[in-house]
């Protein structure tokens, strides 16, 4: 957790949100792209490298939001550190994510989430901490992603304490002590069952 702590800073005036990932096609940040287009007066950084980099820098330059989105590409940990601090939310649009821990070092840094109703995310985000997106098809995510951007855009103290609550969160449930807590009380639950005894 301390590699992702960073002091209380005010968040950005203007929105601004942040893809952090591999650029490849599961992560669906094409459908980013198109939801951007659909959130005025906010930035979008994309921090990350890839094999579909180039073909999604064209496609954000051929866009309505082209003056308002960064590649950035890879950066090292304490770069993503302060660009999650200073972000109104992290996006993570991903079509497959098993994991997704960039959603708890978002948490960390105090800054909400949205993405996919799926796998990791699913188990990550609650609606204290963030916005989760059904993939129930192309144009209803775009739609879904772009109202979520919308919601936390107008309305920063909602994304401030969307941001607090998954610190909590991930002080709680994610760090090594709470996991290592989680699995004491598991032992002792199978322990204690009839089933062991028998």
């Amino acid at each position: 957790l301390a590699l992702w702590d960073r002091p209380l800073r005010e968040k950005p005036k203007a929105p601004v949100f942040v893809f952090v990932g591999r650029l490849v096609w599961w992560k669906a940040v094409d459908l980013l792209l198109e939801a951007m287009d659909q959130v005025p007066d906010a930035d979008l950084r994309i921090i990350g490298d890839g094999p579909e980099r180039a073909r999604l820098e064209a496609q954000a330059a051929a866009g309505r939001a082209a003056s308002r989105i960064r590649f950035e590409g890879f950066r090292p940990q304490t770069e993503i550190a302060d660009a999650l601090a200073g972000a109104t939310a992290l996006v993570l649009p991903s079509m497959r994510e098993c994991g997704g821990a960039v959603i708890l070092e978002a948490f960390a840094c105090r800054t909400t989430a949205i993405a996919t109703r799926w796998g990791g995310p699913e188990d990550y985000v609650t609606p204290e901490t963030g916005f989760l997106v059904e993939p129930s098809g192309r144009d209803a995510f775009i739609r879904g992603l772009s109202e979520a951007m919308r919601a936390l855009a107008g309305d920063p103290a909602r994304a401030r304490t969307m941001g607090e609550a998954g610190r909590l969160r991930a002080e709680s449930a994610f760090t090594w002590e709470a996991k290592a807590r989680r699995m004491v009380e598991i032992f002792g639950e199978v322990l204690a069952s009839p089933d062991w005894q028998s």
